[in-house]
């Protein structure tokens, strides 16, 4: 039986799906390894996934804390080898603590050595882990990103000494819009007590402040009376860090006469893709992004997509997907209205062809099977 290590931060339901419907599926016995304390509750070990935990011990002394750090990522590397050999070490999420750990575990069981990189590991280089990384990066057999915007960064930081390959992931959320009748949206608004008669618009996907819910919600409440027949949907079930922030957007929204709604508890992926189905506009007003999927969603459904200046995907461009763009905030209020005449059906229709094949698991499997064989 082959053994897979994976190496990384596992609170993502990507790389539970990852695992369940392209590893195990190909072959393999994994181990997980967690590079933080946060890991998705679908993780629950069994004769096919297993988690190691690494050793936590931490006092208030910095000094003596980062002693205990060297002694911890030492102590996880004998572990490792105890349970190995490994046919494959793949960290998802690159750090330098991971790079250094998949170094020498290739080295002790001449592994192959895989790294993704899932955009903010190296497009927020807090702790210049870029740098240091580079003296590992000989070591990699192969370097994959799941977006061209995570590429191009890659490339404009080493230029042109290794290659990095772009690999969608698979959208578990498309395969579930997939198996339900889009006829029925009207039903799925019931099940949400959201109204029929309504144009159905999805500000952001998540409770981060970057996702600058506040800047979109005070332009359009400055007209509220033009927005009667319009119902907006704040996705808001996590990254709910900021409550200051949180707090004041649910304030604002209170006191005007907007129709909303917010949705801050657990969505099952099956809800999740009911409200795709549902929406008619998705605002997307993010500072900074390496193409999520939940645009990639909204493009699968063909939904009307406003989209700014400042996060120009080079997917837009390279597949000739048509957005409604915007450079101010206060664009958006005429660009909601007038929505239809912004962008045709047929662009709609275009952007719906583009992404059919590209976000199921099938296809993400064959592509990693091809890549681990080679």
């Amino acid at each position: 039986m082959k053994k897979a290590l994976l190496l990384g931060i596992f609170d993502s339901t990507y790389i539970v799906h990852f695992i369940n419907d392209v590893l195990i599926p190909l072959g393999y016995d994994v181990y997980i390894m967690p590079d933080s304390k946060k890991i998705n509750n679908a993780f629950i070990p069994n004769e096919k996934l297993h988690v190691i935990y690494s050793l936590k011990k931490e006092t208030n002394n910095f000094i003596i804390n980062k002693l205990l750090s060297f002694k911890k990522v030492y102590s996880d590397i004998q572990k490792l080898k105890k349970l190995g050999p490994f046919d494959l070490i793949h960290i998802h999420y690159v750090s330098y603590k991971a790079m250094f750990i998949g170094k020498m575990i290739k080295q002790a069981f001449n592994s192959k050595l895989v790294i993704t990189y899932w955009g903010s590991d190296i497009m927020r280089d807090t702790h210049n882990e870029n740098k240091k990384n580079l003296k590992y990066l000989p070591y990699v057999d192969y370097i994959s990103s799941d977006s061209l915007v995570t590429k191009k960064t890659f490339f404009d930081i080493y230029k042109d000494k290794f290659n990095l390959n772009v690999i969608y992931f698979g959208d578990s959320i498309c395969t579930e819009i997939d198996s339900l009748d889009k006829t029925k949206a009207d039903e799925y608004k019931t099940e949400f007590s959201i109204p029929e008669n309504k144009t159905i618009v999805t500000i952001g996907y998540n409770a981060r402040p970057a996702q600058q819910h506040l800047q979109v919600i005070t332009e359009i409440i400055k007209s509220p009376e033009k927005f009667k027949d319009y119902y907006f949907i704040l996705p808001m079930t996590y990254c709910k860090e900021d409550l200051e922030y949180i707090k004041k957007l649910e304030n604002i929204l209170q006191s005007s006469s907007l129709n909303y709604k917010i949705f801050d508890s657990y969505l099952s992926e099956n809800d999740i893709a009911k409200l795709r189905i549902i929406s008619d506009i998705f605002i997307n007003a993010q500072t900074t992004d390496a193409f999520c999927n939940t645009i990639k969603e909204f493009f699968y459904l063909g939904k009307i997509i406003l989209n700014p200046v400042w996060l120009d995907y080079p997917e837009l461009s390279e597949w000739k997907l048509k957005t409604i763009s915007y450079k101010e905030f206060s664009e958006l209020p005429d660009l909601l209205l007038n929505a239809s005449s912004y962008i045709s059906n047929e662009d709609l229709t275009h952007n719906k062809k583009i992404f059919e094949n590209r976000l199921s698991w099938e296809n993400c499997k064959e592509n990693w099977s091809n890549i681990y064989n080679a």
